[in-house]
């Protein structure tokens, strides 16, 4: 993740440097910008991480029609935070 935190910085750098010389943009302005910029690098900055192999924890996702859920039973761990991100729920 450091990597993709340089990218991020580098590109907020960039964009106050080149779009936001003058400084009359605002902070909403200049975040956009930066997300924009960033969407058009994502796959080149995929391309250039590292694979990362897992910690030794396996998940096992069920399709229950067009919803997944995950699968806890023969796991130490509850995965409450990734099945949150499966169900949707952000809160």
């Amino acid at each position: 993740m450091s990597e993709l935190s340089s990218v991020i910085s580098e590109t907020q750098r960039r964009i106050d440097e080149t779009q936001n010389a003058n400084g009359k943009m605002s902070y909403s302005e200049v975040n956009r910008a930066v997300k924009e910029s960033l969407v058009q690098k994502f796959p080149e900055v995929l391309e250039k991480m590292p694979m990362r192999e897992a910690d030794g924890q396996d998940i096992k996702l069920i399709k229950d029609g067009k919803k997944w859920t995950i699968d806890t039973s023969e796991s130490d761990y509850s995965f409450e935070s990734l099945q949150k991100e499966f169900s949707g729920s952000f809160n």
